[in-house]
């Protein structure tokens, strides 16, 4: 498949909320317009099993990992870039793409979950009935699982219920036994998502001001990285707004 070389670039300055090459490139028109519909099959990257995408799902996305908790050291950077995101997203309203809607994420489930194919007892080292004899809470149980493979309909409705995610689970181990990092934690889980995108992309790469002919080029790892970041966001402030955290 042959890319036009602008569409790498459009994907690379959504990526870096750059909104002046954005807007130049999309009323340049010279680049595959299938990118603006469905970002996997514009960059050529072949993987069936994900729903197709917008581009502008990318500042959607941006905006809800920027709109975090952040340490001071990153706030200029997270702020300035937070600020851009926004306007490139009303210049997406502008072109028509309806930006008022949540993503559902749970129908990215690929992009966004940490572990999605593992069987609990490969996560935990035990079935869900072997923990429970260890004294593990099945709510407990449950959470973690649905957690570290974004269940999101599971997840909320057992943190409404105030289940604790911040339980060190293994079947190694008996309940309140484990010591830290010692089988799988979701509070934790949710925390290393949140990471992701400064491990797959760098921030000094995409949200510092430096050219994109320096950033790295769009991958399937980058996307998934910004998915997860979004998709556990939520989750983190609903463990905030539950008291969990």
């Amino acid at each position: 498949m042959c890319i036009k070389q602008n569409t790498e670039r459009l994907v690379k300055a959504v990526f870096a909320n750059n909104i002046e090459e954005t807007k130049r490139i999309i009323e340049g028109g010279e680049f595959d317009n299938v990118i603006l519909e469905d970002v996997f099959k514009g960059l050529g990257i072949e993987d069936s099993s994900v729903s197709p995408f917008p581009l502008f799902y990318i500042s959607l996305c941006n905006e809800i990992y920027l709109a975090g908790d952040w340490v001071d050291f990153y706030k200029p950077t997270v702020e300035r870039n937070l600020t851009v995101c926004r306007e490139l997203i009303l210049y997406w309203k502008q072109l028509g793409y309806d930006v008022s809607q949540p993503i559902d994420f749970a129908q990215y489930r690929e992009l966004c979950a940490h572990s999605l194919d593992s069987e609990m007892e490969d996560l935990f080292w035990g079935t869900e009935e072997q923990l429970v004899s260890l004294g593990y809470d099945q709510d407990v149980i449950q959470l973690s699982f649905a957690i570290l493979t974004y269940d999101r309909d599971t997840v909320f409705e057992l943190l409404a219920k105030k289940v604790n995610p911040n339980v060190w689970i293994s079947g190694e181990c008996e309940a309140n036994q484990c010591a830290e990092h010692e089988g799988q934690n979701a509070r934790v889980t949710v925390d290393d998502s949140l990471c992701d995108p400064q491990i797959a992309y760098e921030m000094t790469s995409y949200y510092d001001d430096i050219p994109l002919d320096q950033m790295p080029k769009p991958t399937w790892v980058m996307f998934r990285a910004i998915f997860g970041a979004a998709a556990y966001q939520e989750i983190y402030a609903e463990i905030k707004k539950q008291g969990l955290h």
